[in-house]
């Protein structure tokens, strides 16, 4: 009997510890840190570190009066308004729901005396916070493309800053602190001295679009394009590059660890990486969205020029671009070589796509160009474009057009030793139809082309 006992003392035992043990593999969890992809990137920069505020920058600014409407995308005087706006803080940030702006939106945003600071495309109050000062812990879970600032009354001593999200007709204000009226008037009056004449084109009651009123004259820019060496890239963009396999094909180079593929075109120096991971449906919030492409672009170097900013991003489909600038002037390219592509999923990048050029500031053979007016253009558009809708018409801004140049000069020899490509940037104007690029040629612009719209 007394062995019986201790028998059943010891399986009870057994059982215990083997009930412990299941329990603790059941609940065990390893203690893995959440690595974000970015954390994975190596250290192989192509340039430094950048901050927000260096790609993020508004398009146009517009000055308003009872009299005027003046504007500018000088990169000189946007400069001067971002720098002033650095020394400003932002209070009491509210909602704005009244029925005056609900019967007349664009006439509340545009038709009072202030200043309008437009941006290519919608941000959040999130990623403005890490540009600007915001004196308030917490902000709205809200999107903006221009701020208007202004005095409240013509009497105030308040300015006051409202902040505009023209899809979706909604309307923040804010107190503008460190800025007296006194202050806010002398600077309106700088800018009614050098801002040039611009015209109001109203779409019915979707939008106001601000166009330049006189003929354009711009240079015409001759300059070198470096070729950046692919290996600064794909050693940071594979988690593992001692993995990395390359396979060379007719004018394409193939880098592979096999759910990520680096595709280099030796031909067009264009690069397009793809990861076949398999990342969920939910992209990152979306306020996140654009402050994380920014890391991604910092964490493997890839702002191999400084005059990559913020053109447009999509919600939705969680893409976004970056497009080069010269001065502040957009360029544009048929074949996207002035243009930086990513498509985000749920944690990391799924599609990067840019070229390998790196723009060297050392030829001054510029000349100037002359373009026809806004109200030109805009005529011309709206007898060329097949079709046209005005309703479609988003935007007319000036801009440069991306050309390689084919005919090799007497420094052939130098530029093929220091792997530069001879190009030209060609002023001219474009506009935004059905969210899409169009490029006007005029016959017989100064200084252009001459062929239809394109």
């Amino acid at each position: 009997m007394k062995y019986e006992h201790v028998k059943t003392v010891f399986l009870f035992i057994l059982v215990a510890i083997s009930l412990v043990l299941t329990w603790n593999l059941w609940t065990y969890q390893p203690a893995y840190d959440v690595v974000d992809n970015t954390q994975f990137l190596q250290d192989v920069a192509t340039s430094d570190e950048r901050k927000l505020e260096d790609h993020i920058i508004p398009s146009k600014i517009i000055y308003h009066d009872e009299k005027n409407i003046l504007g500018s995308t000088e990169n000189e005087y946007m400069k001067s308004f971002i720098k002033g706006m650095k020394k400003w803080t932002f209070s009491n940030i509210r909602f704005v729901n009244t029925p005056t702006l609900e019967e007349d939106f664009l006439s509340f945003v545009h038709n009072r005396q202030g200043i309008e600071v437009i941006y290519p495309d919608q941000i959040s109050f999130n990623v403005f916070q890490l540009m600007f000062e915001i004196q308030e812990q917490s902000f709205p879970e809200s999107y903006f493309d221009r701020i208007v600032f202004r005095l409240k009354s013509p009497q105030s001593q308040v300015v006051t800053a409202y902040f505009v999200d023209y899809e979706t007709r909604s309307v923040f204000e804010a107190n503008v602190n460190n800025v007296s009226r006194s202050s806010f008037q002398q600077l309106e009056e700088k800018l009614k001295s050098v801002y040039e004449p611009y015209f109001a084109y109203q779409i019915e009651d979707a939008r106001t679009i601000f166009i330049p009123e006189k003929p354009q004259k711009m240079k015409r820019v001759q300059s070198y394009f470096e070729t950046i060496e692919v290996e600064k890239f794909w050693k940071s963009l594979f988690n593992s590059p001692e993995y990395v396999k390359k396979e060379s094909l007719m004018n394409r180079d193939l880098y592979t660890d096999g759910p990520r593929v680096l595709d280099v075109n030796t031909q067009t120096n264009m690069i397009e990486y793809t990861s076949l991971m398999s990342s969920g449906t939910e992209g990152p919030e979306s306020n996140n969205l654009l402050k994380r492409s920014f890391t991604f672009m910092n964490d493997h170097g890839g702002w191999v020029d400084k005059s990559y900013r913020f053109a447009s991003w999509n919600r939705n489909t969680r893409e976004i671009i970056y497009r080069f600038h010269e001065g502040n002037y957009p360029v544009f390219n048929a074949q996207g070589l002035t243009e930086i592509y990513q498509r985000w999923g749920s944690m990391e990048i799924l599609n990067y796509k840019r070229s390998l050029y790196r723009m060297l500031n050392f030829r001054s053979d510029a000349y100037q160009v002359t373009l026809s007016s806004g109200k030109e253009i805009v005529s011309f558009i709206e007898n060329k474009h097949p079709n046209f809708q005005q309703e479609l018409l988003e935007d007319v801004i000036v801009g440069y057009v991306f050309v390689k140049n084919e005919n090799l000069e007497e420094d052939s020899e130098f530029n093929e030793v220091f792997n530069l490509t001879d190009v030209s940037l060609e002023p001219a104007w474009f506009y935004v139809y059905d969210k899409k690029w169009f490029q006007v040629v005029m016959e017989k612009e100064s200084g252009g082309k001459t062929d239809g719209l394109e």
